[in-house]
């Protein structure tokens, strides 16, 4: 039995199943389940810029708190607002459940808050990002500003779901082409409902309640990114400030629906690699699925990315993401090339290493000689005047805020360091 996230790492990349293959542990399929959803939930608590891969365990513990206590605020919440029987809980196995069959293989999906409304239902997951991922989505038409997404009640919509007569201009279409991104800030999230979509109506297709689909509508919710804490009631409760709440509902009904061709699609291209198994070395390109230095990188990408020198490879080029311009003015990202087989900086052409800084590193590696800027340097500790103070602190964006005034991950100050040097040699 596939869950959802394991899929989803099925699809990103075909090498990942014979990787997890070599290392799996012959464990009941539920168990494997509930790890990866587990695992997804520390990834979205670190969404909005701490390193997963560097977090220990302690830190991992601390997190889980504030997601559990995320997902109870976010229950209470939508019974404020949606009417009908609310399912969820921190337990997974205690969560609605929905599984179904591909072609060849069964998969499983838990839902963090399900809303049972008789002859329908709704779907809503809780993610422990904040709603600036989604009203980052704007344009301008004549110097003036639009969203993509408007609220409603507490409910971001579609502008296009809002007002059917909708200018939708070429503009809109470049916003909106963002959510089927499954890799961008904003994507991954619709993408993540929207395999979770695939299952639910293919649950019911076969199980014949197919009439439940009609009016089922599909939610994220997500922390509020204008709630502002007041410090004055107890840290935990989080009720409505300034008609805000602390998290809010993102309506993708639309969007998932849209995505179910492409995620059928997929699907195929899934289970005809499982049924591959085997994979030849290097017939997989690395790529943006890669997902390399984000919270949601491959957990087998250190060893697809071993091709790449310990020292001196193509990335310890400064500023490489910009990539490289060769005679013709033709621009090659450092992915394509290592694709190619170029890995060390060596392999770079001289005439494409356009940045003076580039230029210093390849004489430094051809030549063996330090390089200093003396001037630089010079005049760089000619503006320093004593005393000196050397500032060190240490921060926690917490997801849910805690002081007066704190929004959804504002960085809390709880460590610093502070020494003053009176001069040259006072260390």
């Amino acid at each position: 039995m596939i869950s959802k996230t394991s899929y989803k790492n099925y699809a990103r990349c075909p090498r990942y199943f014979s990787l997890e293959l070599i290392e799996k542990r012959q464990t009941d399929a539920i168990v494997n389940a509930q790890d990866d959803e587990v695992r997804e939930m520390m990834q979205s608590m670190f969404s909005d810029g701490e390193n997963l891969l560097d977090v220990s365990n302690e830190q991992l513990e601390a997190m889980m708190l504030y997601f559990n206590k995320l997902e109870e605020i976010s229950a209470k919440i939508v019974g404020e607002y949606f009417d009908g029987e609310i399912t969820y809980s921190l337990k997974t196995k205690s969560q609605k459940s929905y599984d179904c069959w591909g072609e060849n293989y069964q998969y499983i999906c838990y839902v963090d808050i399900y809303l049972d409304k008789g002859q329908t239902f709704n779907i809503l997951e809780v993610k422990a990002t904040t709603t600036n991922k989604f009203t980052s989505l704007k344009y301008k038409e004549n110097k003036e500003t639009f969203h993509l997404f408007e609220k409603v009640n507490n409910t971001y919509i579609l502008q296009e779901e809002l007002d059917q007569n909708y200018d939708i201009s070429n503009k809109y279409k470049n916003q909106r082409r963002k959510l089927f991104n499954k890799y961008s800030d904003t994507g991954k999230y619709v993408y993540d409902l929207a395999v979770q979509r695939w299952i639910i109506e293919h649950h019911h297709l076969q199980n014949k309640t197919e009439h439940l689909l009609v009016n089922a509508k599909y939610y994220l919710v997500v922390l509020n990114g204008e709630y502002i804490f007041d410090g004055k009631t107890e840290i935990g409760d989080y009720p409505k400030i300034d008609n805000q709440e602390i998290a809010c509902f993102i309506d993708l009904t639309a969007v998932t629906k849209e995505y179910q061709s492409m995620i059928d699609l997929e699907v195929l291209e899934v289970e005809k690699h499982l049924d591959e198994r085997e994979l030849s070395e290097g017939s997989y390109n690395l790529g943006i699925h890669c997902q390399k230095k984000k919270t949601t990188e491959c957990k087998y990408s250190s060893i697809c990315w071993d091709i790449l020198p310990k020292a001196n490879s193509l990335l310890t080029y400064i500023d490489n993401h910009h990539g490289f311009k060769d005679s013709n003015d033709t621009k090659h990202l450092p992915i394509d090339l290592i694709n190619s087989g170029k890995v060390k900086m060596n392999d770079i052409p001289i005439s494409w290493l356009h940045r003076e800084k580039n230029q210093i590193q390849r004489t430094v590696l051809n030549t063996g000689i330090t390089y200093k800027n003396n001037k630089k340097i010079t005049d760089g500790l000619s503006v320093l005047k004593f005393p000196i103070y050397h500032l060190d602190f240490e921060s926690f964006p917490c997801p849910l805020p805690r002081y007066h005034g704190e929004k959804p991950y504002t960085q809390s100050v709880f460590q610093y360091s502070l020494h003053v040097q009176e001069g040259y040699n006072d260390c």
